[in-house]
């Protein structure tokens, strides 16, 4: 969604950016609201949020050929002469102000996810009246306006969101992730100039092979110092690394790992890390009180048909990690680990789930870890972490999905998590009205060993899988709705209660 009351808060830039953007805000709110949506039908759909008419239709050049199927009376139908389906415009969507030919615009780099290695910039600005000339520069394996033969080897499958951003260069760029399935099984990051598609910087990891396959995942741009400027980029990729990306410098030939060719931190199952658990969710980044970023991630895949099975993990488990970025590698052992002791239902399709709540001492500890593992037996049933936690509060919130083992079946479970960000304890306030009276006391925790005892989790079976974070509703100055969308084609509510919203964290939700 482009909102016209969005304010991305780069007033408090530093120059002439800052100077006119009160400016353009004020132009702004006299456009359209539009939703736009990405299709399996080959285009990018821009609608009149308000009133539903399409104001414009967007067809990526790398889909043009695939049209003709698209259209062909045997696509889609069930017998044995018919054409497969094709996925087309399947990415997600990045909108975003940006300051670039002496001017703010709005943005949208648009990605093909399943349906192709490529992405897509326009200029938004006022959609009513998008022309040809909005459309800034596509890129794909096969056509870039800079460096092709160094998108043809890495860019893979364009499933990670873009961020957009102003680095310390001056420029205002998209930061992409090469996606999966590059022809160099690399995990890769690309740094474009957003205006005109120029490859400013490609920061190659290094790590992946055609044995190892390999690619990196949706990044989150940070602004650690409060000017507006990215000075790191954190990343994750198929095989468990978490990478901390130093874009401090001015001069981009600066740019690279903080940590020379070491990614932060490694998430494995085992110590000799010879079973990495992939990362394809977002990392989420706040402060930590004792210096430095505390940064939470999840970890778990569900890209591949492969992936709707539990046991592709090979007797493996997903885990969520917080970890403490204070200027040095994580190491495994450094981090204190929180369970999940307890799960009881509620009542029918309801649960509720209970974790520890052990001391992490910073900065001797590195931060703490959760596998995801089922009581009383902690026994793996696939559940994984695929997309960006929220941070709210000090209270760390994020979705939890277990697949059903059919290939054929989208149907599944979802946890919704909420714990203390810092420590990733259970939280010493009730979070959740669980019996739907509006309000927030005893009768909403549980008894564990005879103890009244507050939850950190909770399922609705009836919502199938939630492939995505919870969208929040304020209800009033005590209690907030938690709105989930599950696979089931319902949409569950869980009403908690009222974190205070604390700003900006990362370019996309800076928290």
């Amino acid at each position: 969604l482009r909102s016209r009351f969005t304010n991305f808060g780069y007033k408090l830039r530093s120059g002439r950016e800052g100077a006119r953007y009160a400016a353009y805000l004020v132009n702004k709110r006299a456009t359209k609201d539009t939703l736009f949506v990405g299709s399996n039908g080959g285009m990018l759909h821009a609608l009149d949020a308000e009133e539903g008419n399409e104001l414009f239709a967007y067809v990526p050049d790398q889909i043009i050929p695939q049209l003709a199927t698209l259209s062909h009376p045997k696509y889609g139908c069930k017998a044995s002469d018919c054409l497969s389906h094709q996925y087309s415009v399947d990415g997600k969507s990045t909108v975003a102000d940006a300051y670039f030919g002496n001017q703010w615009r709005s943005v949208l780099v648009g990605t093909l996810g399943l349906g192709g290695k490529g992405l897509f910039a326009l200029d938004v600005s006022n959609p009513s009246t998008f022309a040809a000339n909005d459309v800034l520069w596509e890129i794909s394996d096969t056509q870039a306006p800079d460096s092709p033969s160094t998108f043809a080897k890495h860019l893979g499958l364009s499933l990670p969101e873009v961020v957009v951003a102003p680095m310390s260069n001056g420029q205002w760029v998209a930061i992409v992730a090469n996606g999966y399935d590059s022809d160099s099984h690399k995990a890769v990051l690309f740094i474009i100039d957003i205006e005109t598609g120029t490859l400013i910087k490609t920061l190659n990891t290094g790590y992946g092979s055609a044995s190892q396959k390999n690619g990196l995942s949706s990044p989150t741009a940070v602004d650690s110092d409060g000017d507006y400027i990215t000075d790191t980029i954190y990343a994750g990729d198929l095989q468990g690394n978490l990478w901390a990306f130093d874009v401090s410098n001015q001069d981009p030939a600066k740019w690279g790992s903080k940590y020379e060719a070491e990614p932060l931190f490694r998430a494995c199952i085992d110590t000799n890390c010879t079973q990495h658990q992939a990362i394809t969710a977002k990392p989420q980044v706040g402060k930590n009180p004792s210096g430095g970023l505390m940064v939470y991630v999840g970890t778990g895949k569900y890209t591949d048909l492969s992936d709707h099975d539990s046991s592709d993990y090979n007797g493996g488990f997903s885990t969520f990690y917080g970890l403490h970025d204070n200027n040095k590698v994580v190491n495994m052992t450094q981090l204190v680990e929180q369970k999940i002791i307890h799960e009881q239902e509620i009542k029918q399709d309801l649960k509720s789930r209970l974790t520890t709540n052990h001391e992490v001492q910073y900065p001797t500890d590195q931060g703490w870890f959760m596998n995801l593992l089922t009581p009383p037996s902690a026994q793996s049933q696939g559940e994984r972490v695929i997309s960006q936690a929220l941070l709210r509060e000090g209270r760390l919130i994020f979705t939890t999905l277990s697949p059903s083992q059919s290939n054929c079946s989208w149907g599944g479970k979802s946890w919704l998590m909420e714990l203390n960000a810092l420590d990733g304890s259970r939280l010493s306030v009730i979070p959740l009205d669980v019996n739907n009276d509006k309000q927030f006391t005893a009768a909403d925790n549980i008894l564990y060993n005879e103890v009244d005892t507050i939850i950190s989790g909770v399922q609705d079976a009836a919502l199938g899988m939630v492939l995505s974070p919870p969208a929040i509703i304020t209800h009033n100055t005590r209690a907030e709705g938690k709105y989930l969308t599950g696979t089931s084609g319902t949409i569950g509510m869980f009403r908690e209660s009222s974190s205070y919203f604390s700003g900006r964290m990362s370019w996309t939700k800076l928290k």
